[in-house]
């Protein structure tokens, strides 16, 4: 029987596809006239190293923008001159740009989805990747003194 659950009575080897080793380079390397076969002790060719793209870009996202203007020149006097900067007002936004950047700093909520629930979202598909919210204990101890309020006035 085979791994499908059928009866399958070959021989070893009967229909077996081979397989073949190629040295490295490019094909018209390989098959370039004169070009025989390397010898296994001869070095690879070089092959320039592969830097992975630069993250240093950092993305301020929020839906208010004086609030991300005021985070964007916050951070301008801190950091390097060559520091670069994205912005992003809608949530769409973030999530397309979040691979390409280093950091996202979340400057309150966006339209569709709080920062809170974009921070989660961002760390699940990016567990790398660093996400700051801004104000976002501040704002959710004062909404959470509301409710405590509210509460109990009710009771």
């Amino acid at each position: 029987m085979n791994f499908l659950g059928t009866s399958d009575h070959r021989r070893a080897g009967a229909n077996r596809s081979h397989l073949r080793m190629l040295r490295g380079g490019t094909r018209s390397e390989r098959e370039a006239p004169g070009a025989g076969p390397r010898p296994a002790s001869a070095a690879p060719p070089a092959v320039a190293p592969q830097t992975p793209p630069e993250r240093s870009r950092i993305l301020i996202a929020g839906a208010d923008p004086d609030r991300r203007a005021a985070v964007l020149a916050d951070l301008t006097e801190a950091l390097p001159a060559d520091t670069q900067f994205g912005e992003a007002g809608a949530a769409w936004e973030v999530l397309d740009q979040a691979p390409s950047s280093g950091v996202v700093m979340l400057a309150g909520d966006l339209n569709e989805v709080t920062a809170e629930s974009l921070m989660h979202v961002l760390g699940h598909r990016h567990p790398s990747l660093p996400v700051v919210a801004l104000g976002l204990f501040t704002d959710g101890a004062a909404r959470g003194g509301q409710l405590g309020q509210a509460a109990s006035a009710a009771g």
